[in-house]
C-alpha cells in the first residue's frame, strides 16, 4: 500500500519539523498529532487543531526510586498508541508538549517501540506553533478506529538491572 504523502519523508532530514511543515499538512490522516503532557490541563487550556492528548503516565511511571523513571510495559504503550488512532498506515507522529522534557521523552520512547522513522518532534513546540500566528483550539478531535499497529521494540536501546 502506497500514501501520497510518501514523498513528504524527502522533505524531513531529521526528528525535528518545523511549523510550516506541520500546518501545509494538517487534516492529511497519515500525519498524526500528539500533545504529550503529564495531566490533561494543558492540554485542555488550548491545543493544535487535530492534536490528541498523549497521557505520559501511560508511557512512564516513577518506579523504584533507586532507578527513577521507568518505561511502561510494551503492552500499555501500544495500546495507548492504538487509544489514539496510531496504526500502520500513519506516515508521520508529530509530538509537542508544554514542557520540551515531555516531548523529548514520548519521542525516545517512540523510537524505542520501533517508530524511529516517523517520529518528530515540532520544533518550538506551542509556544513555536502560537507566535507564527497559528491558532489553538479546545475541540476534541475524534480519533479514527481500526487498523493494525505493529510495534518493533528495540532491546538493543533498552538498559536492564541485569544488564548492568
Amino acid at each position: 500500500m502506497t500514501f501520497p504523502c510518501q514523498a513528504w519523508a524527502q522533505e524531513i532530514t531529521g526528528p525535528l519539523i518545523d511549523v510550516e511543515w506541520l500546518a501545509r499538512r494538517m487534516g492529511n490522516p497519515s500525519v498524526l498529532i500528539l500533545q504529550a503532557e503529564m495531566n490533561r490541563e494543558p492540554y485542555e487550556q488550548g491545543h493544535i487543531p487535530g492534536a490528541r492528548f498523549l497521557d505520559m503516565t501511560r508511557f512512564v511511571w516513577d518506579g523504584d526510586p533507586a532507578w527513577g523513571t521507568e518505561l511502561q510495559p510494551s503492552e500499555v504503550i501500544g495500546g495507548t498508541l492504538r487509544s489514539l488512532g496510531l496504526h500502520d498506515g500513519i506516515e508521520h507522529v508529530v509530538l509537542y508538549a508544554t514542557n520540551p522534557l515531555f516531548a523529548s521523552r514520548a519521542f525516545m520512547t517512540m523510537e524505542v517501540m520501533g517508530f524511529q522513522d516517523r517520529v518528530h518532534v515540532l520544533d518550538g513546540g506551542l509556544t513555536g506553533w502560537i507566535s507564527s500566528g497559528r491558532e489553538v483550539t479546545t475541540e476534541q478531535p475524534p480519533v479514527a478506529g481500526g487498523g493494525t499497529l505493529t510495534l518493533g521494540v528495540r532491546d538493543d536501546v533498552l538498559v536492564s538491572a541485569d544488564w548492568i
